[in-house]
């Protein structure tokens, strides 16, 4: 193991909704903000439009300090992805 790495913990995982961001550095809410886009799930009565939008600002939070062609990348990504997940879950379900 890296002797940096030596004895550090992790930290407790806590809900996103719960999370008193005031004392958190802006390395800690991009890191925030990317596992609020990683874990995003279309809502069962959402539609697709009003998903992509939401898609598309969870990215731009996430990935605020990267080129517009990396974002919109990560958005296609993660709305194919949950599509992949959807359809899983619905072969799954018998």
């Amino acid at each position: 193991m890296h002797p940096q790495v030596q004895g550090v913990t992790s930290p407790p995982v806590v809900p996103v909704p719960q999370v008193d961001r005031s004392g958190f550095c802006d390395y800690e809410l991009l890191e925030l903000a990317k596992v609020t886009f990683l874990s995003a799930r279309q809502g069962e009565n959402e539609s697709v439009d009003d998903w992509a939008d939401r898609v598309c600002t969870l990215a731009g939070n996430a990935y605020r300090d990267l080129s517009e062609e990396y974002v919109l990348k990560k958005t296609i990504l993660r709305l194919c992805m949950d599509a992949k997940e959807r359809v899983w879950r619905e072969s799954n379900k018998s």
